[in-house]
């Protein structure tokens, strides 16, 4: 389990600008190692085991106290909401990945209130992220990832430091040598270093609007199809312009629920469910 540090738990508050004097060190291999992995074992919900590989554990200190912990180390070797959303096939993926890294571990201490301390500091690290994994392991990264757990919070300070929600993993998770379903899908948020990689994903993305858009435009079509009848819509005093504005604002309320399903086609699905319990809906009150 390790020694037991004590470790100031007196209540820390404000915003960051309230506190200049937040450092941030990178401890791997130093006498401060021993305080990253103490407060990531014990505070942190996934606890702390050897991180096997390259990696690089960051401890947030104010004015010497520890007050946060981010450790980086090599991204999975299988993601297809990544392969998806980059754009890569399988070759790609092969030369790219060692240039791919994940943000495993993100704490701050229980007793540490500090607004937009969060986001302050995955942007202060990923800074000094690009300068310290070439210096320690000779090769720049390209892009980080993380994986949130959606059960419980949405990911808000990767939002707010500029990373992008991709979608969510299909619920697997690593055991041994083999992976094993445990039904917890993670949001995946990704935050590229690369400029040219960059690049490749704003391609990809055009491509990808495009289709959406041409999904968009079916849906709008088997929304406003008048397959009921005509009478009910007088009867419950819904007017022409109301039907051409439909879609749009089922589609506009829907997409706040676009992260809860983890493909594409499921929330398509639902979408013409949701159409189906309209109509239902209109039936009753024709009744």
């Amino acid at each position: 389990m390790g020694e037991k540090i004590d470790l100031n738990q007196e209540p820390v508050r404000g915003t960051v600008r309230d506190l200049p004097g937040i450092e941030i060190i990178n401890v791997n291999h130093s006498s401060l190692e021993d305080i990253w992995d103490y407060m990531v074992r014990m505070y942190h919900y996934l606890g702390y085991q050897k991180i096997i590989g390259p990696r690089i554990k960051y401890l947030v200190l104010l004015e010497s106290r520890p007050i946060a912990a981010l450790s980086y180390n090599q991204a999975s070797l299988s993601l297809g909401v990544r392969e998806e959303y980059v754009g890569w096939d399988q070759k790609q993926k092969q030369e790219q990945l060692p240039h791919i890294l994940n943000n495993n571990r993100f704490l701050i201490l229980p007793w540490v209130k500090v607004k937009n301390l969060a986001s302050h500091l995955l942007s202060q690290t990923l800074k000094m992220l690009k300068k310290d994994w070439l210096s320690k392991y000779g090769y720049e990264p390209y892009m980080v990832e993380t994986f949130v757990d959606l059960n419980r919070n949405k990911g808000i300070c990767y939002r707010a430091a500029n990373w992008v929600y991709i979608g969510q993993t299909k619920g697997f998770g690593k055991s041994g040598k083999t992976l094993v379903y445990h039904g917890n899908p993670k949001g995946v948020y990704i935050y590229v270093l690369d400029k040219e990689l960059k690049r490749i994903i704003e391609q990809n993305a055009s491509r990808r609007r495009t289709l959406e858009t041409a999904d968009r435009e079916k849906l709008i079509m088997m929304l406003q199809k008048p397959d009921w009848n005509p009478d009910i819509l007088e009867e419950a005093g819904i007017t022409p312009e109301n039907v051409s504005k439909i879609a749009d604002m089922l589609l506009d309320y829907f997409s706040q629920y676009r992260q809860c399903f983890s493909r594409e086609g499921q929330y398509q699905h639902a979408l013409c469910y949701l159409k189906g319990l309209l109509t239902l809906q209109l039936y009753f009150l024709k009744s």
